[in-house]
Order: C-alpha cells, then structure tokens, then sequence
C-alpha cells in the first residue's frame, strides 16, 4: 500500500509480509494514518458518515456520530480542490 502526498512530495509505503513502512519527505503521512486510526478507534469505529453540503460551493463537512468522539472534517469548497490537466 502507497499512500501519497504530491503536494508535499512525502509519501509512504507500506510492503507486505514483514510491516515495514518506509516514508519519504518532510510530511509524515503514515503518522498520520495512524493518528487517524485512532480517532477512528475512539469514536467506536463509525461505518457511517453524514456529509454536510453548503449552499454556493461553500465548504462541506463530514461527520460520523455525536459527542466529543465524533470523527469530523471540513473539506475545502470545490473550486479550490485542484484539478489535474487532462
């Protein structure tokens, strides 16, 4: 499993059999994999989610759950998600 930051030219990776990770750049992104697992822990391992559309491209939320475990994010509006050139 390749998980990638190109932004941030950081990556991980992670080779099967041994649970080796090997990680790349200025920006840990496996350790953040992690520290989410354990929200995603915390909050009782939710398996649904509800997302939170504005009106006029404004930003969207996603919440799974109530309380102060609750998992949430707020993703950027739409125009600012880039968008690769075909």
């Amino acid at each position: 499993m390749t998980i990638v930051a190109p932004e941030d030219d950081s990556w991980a990776a992670a080779g099967p059999g041994d649970g080796t990770v090997r990680v790349h750049g200025p920006r840990d992104v496996w350790a953040e994999l992690e520290d989410v697992h354990a929200r995603w822990e915390q909050a009782g391992r939710p398996t649904a989610y509800r997302v939170e559309l504005a009106d006029a491209g404004g930003p969207q939320h996603v919440i799974s759950g109530a309380g102060p475990k609750a998992l949430a994010w707020t993703l950027p509006p739409i125009d600012l998600v880039p968008h690769g050139t075909p």
